[in-house]
């Protein structure tokens, strides 16, 4: 399965992505990085490691899901912002302009992951594998994936 990571402010990203996925769908996974290492993110049951702070699929092509993502994170990092503008990923607009203060562009980067099997199991497994490790959602992720694994509880 290929897996491929970019700088959430590359001004390329979009044409990246396309170029390396074409029209495929699947799964991505926004990383917070700190001095080019994932920062660790303290959660309930553990620390992640992996700086995960949001895993998303689509069913539209990778290039234009991970362009809207990038799209609302931008809208709303600057920092004397008084109030969240929601662009592209409407949803993950408002969730970010909470954190912006804490988090610096720069240090975003998205990891895009071609299909295994279907991109809504691919989110599930990594969305219950994740909640199994640390007992909770990843930060800016707020629903469950639709096929739950009861067997990692």
């Amino acid at each position: 399965m290929k897996i491929q990571y970019y700088k959430l402010t590359d001004s390329d990203l979009e044409r990246r992505i396309k170029t390396d996925f074409h029209e495929q769908r699947g799964t991505y996974i926004l990383h917070l990085y700190k001095n080019g290492e994932p920062a660790k993110i303290c959660r309930f049951r553990d620390n992640d490691l992996n700086g995960i702070l949001y895993i998303g699929k689509t069913d539209d092509t990778l290039y234009n899901r991970v362009t809207s993502l990038a799209t609302a994170i931008k809208s709303n990092s600057d920092k004397s912002q008084v109030e969240p503008k929601q662009r592209g990923h409407r949803s993950l607009s408002l969730k970010f302009f909470r954190i912006r203060k804490h988090i610096e562009l720069e240090d975003l980067i998205v990891e895009v992951r071609e299909t295994a099997e279907t991109p809504e199991i691919d989110e599930s497994k990594l969305l219950e594998s994740y909640v199994a490790t640390f007992g909770e959602l990843p930060p800016l992720n707020g629903n469950y994936g639709k096929s739950a694994d009861w067997s990692l509880f």
